[in-house]
């Protein structure tokens, strides 16, 4: 889906840009070019898009200036053309009535501009101070400008659509602009060289459809109508609409002849992918030359090329032989499995995996328990008086137990969803499990953190007798912080000899505490108090965010620090060697006529240690 913003921030518009979120399914794209406008409604479409859970890709058209910067900053990614300009400056407004009143707006000003700060300090990880000197000074960024400061990811190619055209609509005398962008941001519009232009992308279009016949008339003046297709874009419209239908005898991709069959199988598994809309990073050289291929037009070549007959040539007929002859004559089977998995694997790691980082990774081989031992610290080493003799020491262990355990799930492809060429069964229905296997790693791992079982000495995960849970229950807040920092600085080992000094990486929080944890984390001020340029916290600011919704079905006031896995054991994650994610199993039954897929995961996650891990109610 695709959310176009042109012109003003103007009343209303957030309301817009809610409906539409609100009908989409999947990644966004916002377009956008913006002289700015009004801030309140700027903000509140910030929140709406950087709240959308499968997120907004940005591409700046033109300008984003003032509020209109502020709304391309949500972008999962932010992209410009390369005559692009950003402006960032502080909030202003017109206000009137006596001293009082002037003095609780500059107030709401102050906060605006406070708020307008965080929001591009997140994004360009610059310091927050750094942003306002920037803002009070209006700065104006072009494309390279604002890709080296961090305020964009990539500059496109090509500029889309007309740049000078778009810039002439705007009204840009309330800004005080520099001398080098006054160019750019007043071209001068030849009325004559735009209506030639137009008429030569006419002729053109109608040139490509002359020789084509009436039937494709239609489609000819569709193409004129819109403005934004060019003889280029209209050709391949054209040529799309020949090709409707019709099945591929010869691509561009010669399959080796060496075995064919495989080579076709791995084409045919991307090509049905392709069909159904997952993107893939590096398809199969051969997929686009086979991808309007039928299912039953993909079990015949298997049969074809491994020299195999085909006594009923009926849809029904092709699939029943397909499958009776595979690993013989035929290798469909092996195309759908491959097409599966491969769909499997893209939803697994789409899907966000938020226990990474915190956590530790290792591969087992096989289902037997698993033995994790924590040895204490070493003695503390004596002093010897001259004549005297060596003290010998100990050392002490604690062991963590815990197996794999196996998830799965099948579905299944009927003999009417082969016949009519649905794709679900081998593209949507996978994508779909493999979605559903990340987010149950992510219930067992979390769950370790809220269950709050007890480990081997008996006493819970979190507990005052492992000196890893907060006696208050508290906000996150720079107080708060500062006393789960000690405890854990102050955590011994196991023998109770040697002070460990682990350091916090991870602040793990539930979504309802998102918001104050990135104010936090970005302030440069003491979080509790309104008093901006106190200075930066760097501790507070090295902190990694990891935000969790499954935490607050727990408790949503509950909140964590975790050292890094490799400063010490936290929560340990296994998989099976040879099987890591999830796999897919297949099979055919001549019964029924069914393709039948499974997906399979093994995987088990256990706490290994406490003293990596905080946690603060």
């Amino acid at each position: 889906m695709e959310i176009i913003i042109y012109g003003e921030i103007a009343e209303g518009l957030a309301a817009s840009v809610r409906q539409q979120l609100a009908s989409a399914k999947g990644p966004v794209r916002l377009r956008i070019s913006s002289p700015g406008g009004s801030l309140s409604e700027g903000l509140a479409i910030h929140s709406l898009l950087s709240q959308y859970g499968p997120g907004v890709d940005v591409v700046i058209d033109g300008f984003a200036l003032s509020a209109g910067s502020v709304i391309a900053m949500a972008g999962r990614t932010i992209k410009a053309v390369p005559s692009a300009v950003i402006m960032i400056h502080d909030a202003w407004s017109s206000a009137s009535g006596n001293a009082s009143d002037m003095q609780r707006a500059a107030a709401g000003l102050d906060h605006a501009s406070d708020a307008m700060a965080t929001i591009y300090a997140k994004r360009t990880r610059k310091p927050a101070d750094e942003i306002r000197g920037l803002l009070k000074a209006e700065t104006w960024f072009n494309a390279e400008e604002a890709l080296a400061f961090g305020l964009i990811d990539e500059i496109l190619d090509a500029d889309m659509g007309d740049f000078a055209a778009m810039a002439a609509s705007f009204d840009l005398s309330r800004y005080t602009i520099p001398e080098r962008f006054q160019a750019m941001t007043t071209p001068t519009i030849n009325a004559a060289d735009i209506l030639a232009k137009e008429a030569n992308r006419v002729k053109e279009i109608r040139d490509i459809f002359g020789s084509h016949g009436p039937e494709h008339l239609a489609l000819m003046v569709d193409c004129i109508s819109d403005q934004t297709i060019d003889a280029a874009a209209a050709g391949k419209k054209l040529l799309a609409m020949l090709a409707k239908d019709v099945t591929p005898t010869a691509g561009a991709y010669r399959f080796t002849e060496t075995d064919r069959v495989p080579d076709f199988a791995a084409a045919a598994s991307d090509a049905l992918l392709m069909r159904a809309g997952i993107r893939l990073e590096k398809p199969h050289a051969g997929a686009k030359d086979i991808a309007r291929m039928s299912l039953v037009a993909m079990a015949e070549s298997c049969i074809s090329m491994r020299g195999g007959t085909i006594p009923d040539r009926s849809a029904a007929g092709i699939f029943k032989q397909a499958f009776r002859a595979a690993h013989t004559t035929s290798d469909f089977p092996m195309l759908l499995a491959n097409a599966a998995n491969k769909s499997l694997m893209k939803g697994y790691n789409d899907e966000p995996a938020t226990f990474k980082g915190w956590t530790r990774e290792t591969d087992v081989a096989d289902f037997k328990t698993l033995t994790r031992l924590s040895r204490s610290e070493a003695p503390t080493m004596d002093a010897i008086v001259e004549g005297g003799e060596v003290t010998f020491g100990s050392f002490s262990e604690r062991r963590e137990q815990y197996a794999l355990s196996t998830y799965a799930r099948g579905f299944t492809c009927t003999r009417q969803m082969l016949v009519n060429d649905d794709l679900s069964a081998f593209t949507e229905l996978p994508h779909a499990f493999g979605q559903s296997a990340r987010r149950k790693e992510n219930d067992v791992v979390f769950g370790i953190l809220t269950a709050n079982a007890a480990m081997s000495d008996s006493v819970a995960l979190f507990h005052a007798t492992h000196n890893n849970l907060a006696s208050t229950g508290a906000s996150i807040t720079l107080a708060a912080l500062s006393a789960a920092r000690a405890a854990m600085r102050l955590q011994k080992g196991i023998g109770g000899l040697q002070v460990l000094n682990l350091t916090p990486r991870y602040l793990i929080v539930p979504a309802a505490l998102e918001t104050i944890a990135e104010e936090i984390i970005a302030s440069t001020a003491k979080p509790e108090q309104d008093n901006p340029g106190v200075g930066s916290n760097k501790f507070i600011r090295s902190l990694e965010l990891v935000v969790e919704p499954r935490l607050d079905a727990a408790d949503a006031t509950e909140w964590y620090l975790s050292a890094s896995a490799d400063q010490v054991d936290t929560i340990e994650i296994a998989r099976l060697s040879g099987n890591r994610g999830v796999q897919v199993d297949e099979e055919f039954d001549f019964n029924t006529g069914n393709f039948k897929l499974k997906a399979v995961m093994d995987f088990a996650a256990k706490a290994i240690d406490w003293r990596g891990l905080y946690k603060t109610t």
